[in-house]
């Protein structure tokens, strides 16, 4: 890596060894040749093969995320709409992740053109938006920890960021993530917490998987059964389903 395409893309980077070699450990692929020995005793043929695929997905397209603060709760504020894909769910999971807050306290607007410029198409929808969102997020923390370090009396190099807490390294003193908000909001601060992040990338992503499947077969009627399917894909971070 990188690798540069006979179609002229570049792959950089790629995890293609890990991925494969964490599908086959999935799939039991080193326990095939002990079910194949069984099935063939009972007659009953068995077979294991694999799959793989790299393909472009998003395209360098912008998007547009927002944070704000509502009180107790966050609403995200997204130029995209659900497709059936649990995509509220995924938002709510990264902003959790990054910002220490309960799921059940994020809210997601979808869709609402009266508040966001972007609208969404394809499938961008699931690659761009979290991206955007994460980045929107480290803007959040960025700018609660110039808040909170006025807020502090400290400087901000000396503020951490954690669990929903705005800290003073080797100190007792924090602040949490709502009330630097509602402080934020202080004229006198000129900073607030919320945020409307636009963003283009600069390369378009390739995401891979690969697949593995088992079946067994019955001669007698060509009846085919599908006894393990396993796909470990790589979309940022390699998953197993």
């Amino acid at each position: 890596m990188p690798y540069k395409t006979p179609t002229k893309f570049t792959f950089d980077p790629g995890e293609f060894q890990r991925v494969m070699d964490q599908c086959m450990k999935a799939a039991d692929w080193q326990g095939f040749t002990a079910r194949h020995a069984t099935s063939e005793r009972n007659d009953r043929p068995r077979g294991i093969g694999m799959a793989t695929y790299t393909e472009r997905c998003g395209g360098a397209i912008p998007e547009t995320a927002s944070i704000e603060f509502k009180g107790e709760r966050i609403e995200l504020v997204m130029g995209n709409q659900e497709i059936g894909t649990e995509l509220p769910t995924a938002y709510r999971q990264i902003i959790s992740e990054q910002l220490g807050v309960d799921a059940d306290c994020i809210d997601v607007v979808m869709g609402d053109t009266d508040r966001t410029p972007s609208a969404s198409r394809a499938d961008r929808t699931a690659v761009r938006s979290p991206a955007r969102l994460f980045e929107a997020s480290q803007k959040v923390i960025e700018k609660g920890r110039q808040v909170a370090a006025h807020l502090l009396e400290t400087a901000s190099v000396d503020v951490a960021f954690e669990d929903a807490d705005f800290k003073v390294v080797g100190t007792d003193l924090r602040m949490g993530l709502f009330a630097v908000a509602q402080a934020a909001r202080d004229p006198r601060t000129e900073l607030g917490l919320d945020v409307t992040h636009f963003g283009c990338p600069r390369r378009k992503p390739f995401l891979t998987a690969f697949i593995s499947s088992t079946s067994r077969s019955i001669p007698d009627t060509s009846n085919v059964t599908v006894d393990r399917y396993t796909v470990v894909d790589d979309f940022g971070r390699p998953s197993i389903r």
